[in-house]
């Protein structure tokens, strides 16, 4: 896909490399699974940000964009969901998150339904390697409950934190204090808030409120 067929394709890119012309297409766009993970996300930071006092946003699908010495795009991402702890004072200046000037998402959730970010292309790494060559802080990858039916990756939710050039995997959040990957995973893939949900949203909020010399709600 050239630069010109880029600008002008109005479909759902997952990654999009200049020098090779070529795009990840999202196989299942608007596939119920894939799509519920990440719009159920933002309900939950939403009221983990209502007990921390202040606002949560999600950027949704933005493009994350690398460019070359010419101003031109290079490297396009595109996140299931990028998450802002700091919306006032972080979120990007214009439509995209430009590498390099921008301050990148606290957290990106990808939901591994039909690809798999840690799978390389044409003799480079995955996306996972280009978010770790970027510096993104936190990756959250999502394999739903309903993948069980269709005999594809164990569900389940993974963690990575950045550390030195790459990724280690953790058994919980660093930007969201002691909200653990299975927490996540229960919540991402729960259709009505459960007891044992609702109470982790909560501890976790404050933890953020008292870490940030609030007192959370």
């Amino acid at each position: 896909m050239s630069h010109e067929e880029y600008e002008s394709y109005s479909g759902r890119v997952e990654c999009w490399e200049a020098s090779t012309e070529t795009a990840n297409l999202l196989r299942e766009p608007t596939g119920f699974p894939h799509e519920y993970s990440s719009r159920r996300l933002v309900v939950l930071v939403h009221e983990i940000g209502r007990t921390r006092g202040s606002r949560i946003v999600s950027g949704g699908s933005v493009d994350i964009v690398q460019r070359d010495a010419e101003g031109r795009r290079q490297l396009v991402l595109q996140a299931d969901e990028s998450i802002y702890l700091h919306p006032s004072r972080d979120r990007p200046a214009g439509l995209y998150v430009e590498v390099g000037s921008d301050s990148l998402p606290d957290v990106v959730l990808e939901v591994d339904f039909s690809t798999d970010v840690r799978r390389g292309r044409r003799g480079r790494g995955g996306k996972l390697a280009d978010y770790a060559a970027w510096g993104l802080r936190e990756i959250w990858v999502e394999v739903p409950d309903t993948v069980k039916s269709t005999g594809r990756r164990r569900p389940g939710l993974t963690i990575f934190l950045h550390r030195g050039s790459g990724y280690v995997e953790a058994p919980s959040s660093r930007a969201f204090p002691g909200w653990t990957a299975a927490e996540i995973h229960r919540a991402l893939n729960e259709v009505e808030d459960s007891p044992e949900t609702m109470a982790a949203l909560r501890r976790v909020g404050r933890l953020m409120a008292a870490a940030e010399g609030g007192y959370g709600a």
